[in-house]
């Protein structure tokens, strides 16, 4: 009778059902947490702009221009700017900052605020090394960055890749802050948050795949900012940011090989200012916009209508 009881209590069918039960009632609870409840919106939100040198030029505009615009049209204060490797060291160990000097001391004369991107994407020379040479080109890149930069104010933080933290932090070079940036709908936020200093997080309203074609999360506002109280909570976290929201068309091409069709289906002015609104109601207080070359690239090609509707929000 005990031996047939204990059988039944023991079941590994039985555990594993009960298991199962319990995570899926989890899942279930930490859905009707996120997603459920609401936020007033937040007029005072801070809204910056990534600029990208290279996104510029792949939309065949002067991108020195285009920058010159964001500052003095728009009246942008709050930018991140992309230290390209590709651009900075484009031959081994020759290092020119002049490009992103000067976009740097135009936001200076703005009295600007800049996060810089420290992007460490491979350049073409750099492709064939072995995985310890590559390490150590990657720990050299982000020391002459930093090392050139450091001593600049503007630079209010750093932004890198979570494989590259732990140079920066085993070298300790940096004076400033770091920020990780992760997927705001699918990510993990717990392990970024534990190894950066603040965290960022893209939110993307309107996307693009192969399999269904265009279309849009079905995620509350509240979403992000649970998530973000809860990854405080349990990180100790002080900071999290939007740091991409996007803004521009994503699509099956570059947006400069898309359709004016394509575009449309993806930002439409009313997605644009569909989503204005609906990082107001996140609950966050910064939020970096992507898509600013392109908004400059349409009045250009007389639709002027994304660069007005974006003039407002740093008119006020």
């Amino acid at each position: 009778m005990n031996i047939k009881f204990f059988k039944n209590i023991f079941n590994p069918l039985r555990i594993i059902s009960i298991v199962f039960f319990i995570l899926l009632f989890s899942l279930i609870a930490v859905f009707v947490y996120l997603m459920f409840g609401s936020l007033e919106s937040n007029s005072e939100i801070n809204f910056g702009v990534t600029f990208s040198q290279i996104s510029a030029e792949e939309l065949n505009i002067d991108w020195q221009k285009t920058y010159l615009n964001i500052l003095d049209d728009l009246g942008v204060r709050k930018i991140r700017l992309i230290a390209y490797w590709s651009l900075i060291e484009a031959n081994k160990g020759e290092y020119l900052f002049n490009d992103l000097d000067w976009q740097i001391n135009n936001a200076k004369a703005k009295g600007a605020e800049v996060i810089l991107v420290i992007e460490s994407k491979l350049p073409e020379w750099a492709k064939e090394l072995n995985t310890d040479e590559k390490q150590e080109s990657t720990l050299l890149f982000l020391k002459e960055v930093i090392n050139h930069y450091n001593s600049k104010a503007i630079i209010k933080s750093w932004e890198i890749g979570e494989k590259e933290i732990s140079l920066v932090r085993e070298t300790d070079f940096s004076n400033k802050p770091i920020i990780l940036t992760v997927n705001g709908e699918f990510d993990s936020w717990l392990k970024p948050a534990i190894l950066a200093d603040n965290l960022g997080i893209s939110i993307i309203r309107n996307n693009w795949t192969q399999y269904w074609g265009y279309f849009s999360y079905p995620i509350r506002p509240i979403f992000y900012k649970k998530r973000a109280d809860l990854t405080k909570f349990l990180t100790g976290l002080d900071k999290i940011i939007i740091t991409e929201l996007q803004a521009e068309p994503i699509g099956p091409k570059s947006i400069i090989d898309m359709s004016s069709t394509e575009w449309e289906n993806s930002m439409s002015l009313n997605k644009f200012q569909d989503t204005i609104n609906y990082v107001k109601r996140t609950g966050f207080d910064e939020a970096y916009f992507k898509g600013v070359e392109w908004w400059y690239y349409m009045k250009g090609e007389g639709n002027d209508s994304f660069w007005s509707v974006a003039k407002e929000i740093w008119a006020k």
